[in-house]
């Protein structure tokens, strides 16, 4: 563990190093993030607060660290999963996987921790300053003794993402192209932006049990905002823990079915 752990670093390293090099780009995403993204937030919530004091039983400071949290999550993502796991795809398509495979660690872990993207961690400022601001300036500083299941939930939500990731990447070993497929899991991942209560009972389903996007960032936000526990707060590591079970062993068998650019 100690041995993959320096690797992870090394790897997060090297990466950050190459990204400075750009130094304008790297602090346009910070600019980007509290410029844009966090002023189009707050505006969003603004508009939907204009006529209503509450959502579904959701306050606008709540809905606002819903939104911050999502944009936590979203960030944590964007630094180490989806640049590790899109290599992944290109390297199959290229016949480079055969590197990965070659190396004298865990093909899961070395496809998942090679590239890391410092700069997305402008997100995860930025959700936090939006999550505090509507936590402490607009619900008073109202946070619930369950604050401490919060890093426990987040977590949960995180591993049962990287679990979906892995499952939805594995099929490159089937399918020819996924540009399709990652296309739609952002566009249902963006649903998580905003507490799955406000939907419909059939699509609040769909987002809790087949597409949990209500794990990284509705659930998480529940635990710090004091609103009546969930049943789906102590199944979420559970759950977490099946799935990254049950990731691993599908791309075991991706494995077997790829075929490598050498033979």
């Amino acid at each position: 563990m100690k041995r993959l752990l320096s690797i992870a670093l090394t790897f997060a390293k090297v990466s950050t190093q190459r990204e400075l090099s750009y130094r304008g780009e790297f602090a346009g995403n910070f600019v980007n993030a509290f410029g844009v993204d966090a002023f189009m937030a707050v505006v969003a919530v603004s508009v939907i607060f204009v006529h209503t004091d509450s959502l579904r039983g959701w306050s606008a400071g709540e809905m606002l660290a819903v939104v911050g949290i999502w944009y936590i999550t979203l960030g944590l993502m964007s630094m180490v999963m989806f640049p590790s796991l899109n290599q992944i795809v290109e390297d199959v398509h290229e016949g480079l996987f055969d590197y990965v495979l070659m190396k004298p660690v865990p093909s899961l872990f070395l496809a998942s921790t090679r590239n890391f993207a410092a700069a997305n961690s402008a997100f995860v400022l930025m959700g936090l300053s939006l999550a505090l601001f509507g936590i402490f300036a607009l619900e008073g500083g109202q946070v619930s003794w369950r604050i401490a299941l919060f890093p426990v939930l987040l977590a949960s939500g995180l591993a049962i993402f990287y679990a979906l990731l892995i499952a939805m990447t594995t099929l490159v070993f089937w399918a020819v192209r996924l540009d399709n497929i990652e296309h739609l899991f952002n566009v249902f991942f963006r649903t998580g932006r905003y507490p799955v209560d406000i939907y419909p009972f059939w699509i609040k389903g769909f987002l809790t049990f087949i597409f949990p996007v209500a794990f990284v960032s509705t659930i998480p936000t529940e635990t710090l905002v004091g609103r009546d526990p969930s049943w789906l707060m102590a199944l979420a590591p559970v759950i977490a823990a099946i799935a990254v079970y049950g990731a691993s062993r599908f791309w075991k068998l991706g494995l077997r079915r790829y075929s490598s650019a050498s033979s």
